[in-house]
C-alpha cells in the first residue's frame, strides 16, 4: 500500500486507444483493494462513493483506512488501533428475486 503522503493513482483503459489514462473522480463507484486483489462497486449509500478503501491500519498515520478522491484526503477509520485487523471484502450476491423467496 502507499505511504499517506502520496494520493493513489487510478487509471482506466480508454479502449479506443488502447491506452491507459488517469482518473480523478470514479463518481458513486467505490473501489476495495489489497495486495492481491481489486474491485469495486456502486456505493450504495451516500457519502460512500469516490473513495478508495484499504485494508491497513498504522499507529503512526502513515497508512491509510480509505481516501477520498472528492478531498483528495487520507482517512483513517480506526483511531486508536493498536493491533492488526484482519480485513474481509465481503459482496453479497444475491437478486431480489431470490430475497423474496427466503422471506416466504
Amino acid at each position: 500500500m502507499r505511504n499517506a503522503e502520496q494520493p493513489p493513482r487510478v487509471f482506466k483503459l480508454d479502449r479506443t486507444k488502447m491506452a491507459w489514462a488517469g482518473v480523478e473522480d470514479i463518481g458513486g463507484a467505490a473501489l476495495f483493494l489489497d495486495y492481491r486483489a481489486l474491485f469495486g462497486v456502486v456505493s450504495p449509500g451516500a457519502g460512500n462513493g469516490n473513495k478508495i478503501f484499504f485494508p491497513r491500519y498504522s499507529e503512526d498515520g502513515k497508512q491509510a483506512v480509505f481516501y477520498d478522491l472528492e478531498t483528495k484526503m487520507y482517512h483513517p477509520a480506526f483511531y486508536g488501533l493498536k493491533q492488526p485487523m484482519n480485513c474481509v471484502w465481503v459482496v453479497p450476491n444475491l437478486k431480489l428475486d431470490e430475497l423474496d423467496e427466503y422471506a416466504s
